[in-house]
């Protein structure tokens, strides 16, 4: 049996109100390659960072 962990760190910045979100980081390790993805209207605001969407999912997948 294979069994794996990982740490993911999430953070958030959006507005007062919560409808804009600004920016959505998602970190899995210090060290190793790095990617830019940048999203029109991402479904996710700062209050729901830790959930996934569908966009995410295929970002993270691919």
């Amino acid at each position: 049996m294979v069994t794996e962990t990982f740490r993911m760190d999430i953070s958030a910045v959006g507005s007062d109100d919560g409808i804009n979100t600004y920016e959505i980081r998602r970190k899995w390790v210090e060290k190793g390659k790095k990617a830019l993805v940048i999203e029109l209207y991402p479904t996710l605001t700062a209050d729901q960072c830790g959930n996934m969407d569908v966009s995410t999912m295929c970002c993270l997948a691919n």
